[in-house]
């Protein structure tokens, strides 16, 4: 599914204060999940290879126990260590890295990337985990505000022994990548705690971008 595809399914529900629509792969598997909040309630609508999407409707103090299980389902691992640093790059040029990436060996997209960082033991991680990952997808979340639907892009990636977090800018005008090591906890920790905030206290300095998403 498309974001204007999104934005037009958010718009009929009138009643939806905020979104985090997945679309990922794994095990030769396709994922499509949104979970949207509504007062105290979360949605959940999961389609699984472009079958017709499966609703269901649960309190809001079942976030944790739904996280959890689509940690699982998105192979997130518990062995990302804390505290590694975060690799900052061109977008433009990491898109193009990931373009040409089947052609490469592991050395070659190594040193493609090595040439954006200085971080060379962060770099062979990423670089392993861009040849072989167990998941990837997108995430992008939505919050009603006053004058529409703001709107948060990220991606994921990950293999069994690190989860990356990409999140990049989304102005034609800025060319900027952050890829951040990202333990199992610190993701579940930052899902749940968008979801259970209310809407409105949301501000532009208070997104869950500054949880480096």
């Amino acid at each position: 599914m498309t974001t204007a595809d999104a934005f037009r399914y958010l718009t009929a529900a009138s009643h939806v204060d905020k979104a985090c629509w997945l679309n990922y792969y794994t095990n030769a598997q396709t994922y499509e999940e949104c979970f949207h909040v509504s007062g105290e309630q979360l949605v959940i609508v999961k389609s699984l290879n472009g079958a017709s999407p499966d609703r269901m409707t649960i309190g809001i103090n079942m976030v944790q126990q739904i996280c959890k299980s689509l940690a699982g389902r998105m192979k997130l691992n518990a062995r990302t260590p804390e505290g590694l640093p975060a690799l900052m790059m061109s977008k433009n040029q990491f898109q193009h890295i990931v373009r040409q990436s089947e052609y490469m060996d592991l050395e070659q997209l190594t040193t493609s990337l090595s040439e954006m960082t200085d971080d060379v033991e962060s770099t062979i991680a990423l670089a392993r985990c861009l040849k072989k990952p167990m998941a990837h997808g997108e995430i992008r979340l939505f919050t009603r505000t006053k004058g529409g639907w703001d709107v948060q892009n990220a991606q994921f990636m990950n293999n069994d022994h690190m989860n990356w977090l990409i999140r990049f800018s989304a102005k034609t005008d800025e060319d900027w990548l952050i890829a951040t090591p990202t333990p199992k906890a610190k993701f579940l920790e930052m899902l749940q705690l968008w979801l259970m905030q209310p809407a409105e206290s949301w501000t532009k300095d208070n997104k869950m971008v500054s949880f480096h998403l």
